[in-house]
């Protein structure tokens, strides 16, 4: 073998040598970054050469979930509100952005992949670690924290309380502009600046206070009037405060003016007429006796509807008299049967007084009331009649095919089936109430209550005497 040959063969051993060395160190190296992430890998300016994923993970969060909890403040024509970048919808995807780290000298075909790692001893690899949006939580955002910067036009108010004008100044709104909202929002994220100010759109209100000024002058001098309603030697004088609940303001083509409430006029002299309008009265006479029982009175009203045209036809001076016109009516002549009462010593000796309208039994002895008792005569439709009648007669014990019940301690005392009794009985032993006592509900019989019928069945006899008035 010759020196030159010697010295080829010397040479490419020698670069076989190199190479196997080179990539003993390079299996070796990959060995040793396995599971882990390449040297000069940096992730937002945080090297983390050498860091598992999660090792990696948990110092980025670390370090860039703490961004998220800063505080922005957004503005918008000095309105603002305040919240935490989180609130916003940003967040970070920090698998994703690991991932990204840890592929840096990672191939999948062989060959590149050796020459990828090979470049991590010598090339710096700068991840970013750049925030996502949410878009819902960032709708949500929106509807809730920033909607706090719109605002709605406010018209200008007229109205007249206690007598006096009183106006609210409209207000312009504004509705805030998000378009770029999103990029502003992480800008905030790599500055020192935490303070957002948002266009706006401005809202203008469609009634403005000097739209109401006709209108105010004219109400004003309907307040300022000196108005008086006069009748025979009665003046009556309505307060600022009352003329002002007589003022409606109205909008007609956006041309406000201010018109009388006839209502409320009316409202104000049904109040003062009460000091001297008469109600009628009207005449009753006894038809039995034709003596008057009530003298009639003529009756006196406020004409309010003439009375409100005076006042309108006199409204445009500055002093208004208003002489109210009254209306008579006279009083009708009624012929009434008296409501006599009890009537003691209509008979001599024993006899039954049963008082109608006020629902009452008497046992009278001539001049002397022996005892009264609350009944239930008949109702409107089956009334009890009225007259003298006498008992006709009795029975502890009667049955009413009729009515098919139980009719305990019965009188009779006038043909047709009217008699004094009990509260009725059914044949299953249910009683009528005592609770109908007092009140008109029987077919036309007086019904007495329980014990109070037996102690009047005693006292009478046959022929006693049954005198039913109202």
């Amino acid at each position: 073998m010759t020196k030159n040959k010697k010295l080829v063969l010397w040479s490419i051993i020698s670069i076989l040598l190199l190479i196997l060395i080179a990539a003993a160190i390079l299996f070796s190296y990959q060995k040793a970054y396995a599971g882990k992430i390449y040297p000069n890998v940096s992730f937002g300016g945080v090297d983390l050469s050498g860091k598992t994923k999660q090792e990696a993970q948990t110092i980025l969060e670390n370090k860039f979930q703490s961004t998220l909890d800063k505080e922005i403040t957004l503005t918008a024509n000095g309105l603002e509100v305040k919240a935490k970048l989180a609130d916003t919808g940003l967040t970070f995807d920090f698998n994703k952005i690991i991932n990204q780290g840890y592929s840096v000298g990672r191939e999948t075909d062989f060959f590149q992949n050796l020459v990828s790692s090979t470049k991590t001893f010598y090339q710096n690899n700068q991840v970013e670690v750049t925030p996502y949006l949410n878009q819902t939580k960032y709708n949500t955002f929106v509807q809730i924290v920033v909607d706090q910067l719109n605002t709605k036009p406010e018209d200008a108010t007229l109205k007249i309380e206690k007598g006096a004008i009183l106006t609210t100044t409209s207000k312009v709104g504004q509705t805030v502009d998000t378009a770029s909202l999103i990029d502003e929002i992480i800008a905030t994220i790599n500055n020192d600046t935490n303070k957002i100010e948002l266009q706006t759109t401005l809202a203008y209100p469609t009634v403005e206070n000097a739209d109401f000024a006709p209108a105010q002058t004219k109400a004003q001098a309907y307040l300022d009037k000196k108005i008086t309603f006069t009748y025979a030697d009665k003046t009556y004088s309505p307060s600022k405060s009352e003329i002002g609940a007589w003022l409606d303001f109205t909008a007609v083509n956006d041309v406000y003016d201010v018109s009388l409430n006839e209502g409320n006029i009316k409202a104000y002299l049904n109040k003062i007429a009460v000091n001297f309008e008469v109600k009628k009265v009207d005449r009753t006479i006894n038809s039995l006796t034709n003596e008057v029982i009530t003298e009639g009175k003529q009756g006196v009203y406020l004409d309010k509807d003439q009375t409100i045209k005076t006042l309108l036809a006199a409204i445009g001076g500055q002093t208004v008299d208003v002489a109210m016109t009254v209306t008579t009516e006279d009083p009708a002549e009624i012929k009434v049967i008296p409501v006599e009462g009890v009537v003691p010593g209509k008979f001599t000796g024993k006899y039954i007084d049963v008082d109608l309208t006020n629902q009452k039994l008497c046992q009278v002895d001539g001049n002397a009331i022996v005892a009264c008792h609350i009944i239930s005569s008949g109702k409107a439709s089956t009334p009890t009649p009225t007259g003298t009648f006498a008992i006709q007669n009795k029975d502890p014990r009667r049955w009413s095919n009729a009515s098919s019940l139980w009719m305990p301690w019965w009188e009779q005392f006038a043909d047709g089936g009217y008699g004094l009794h009990e509260l009725p009985e059914w044949p299953n032993g249910y009683k009528e109430g005592q609770a109908h006592l007092g009140t008109p509900v029987s077919h036309g019989c007086v019904r007495l209550g329980i014990g109070e019928a037996e102690q009047v069945y005693n006292w009478t006899e046959i022929g006693t005497p049954v005198y039913i008035h109202k």
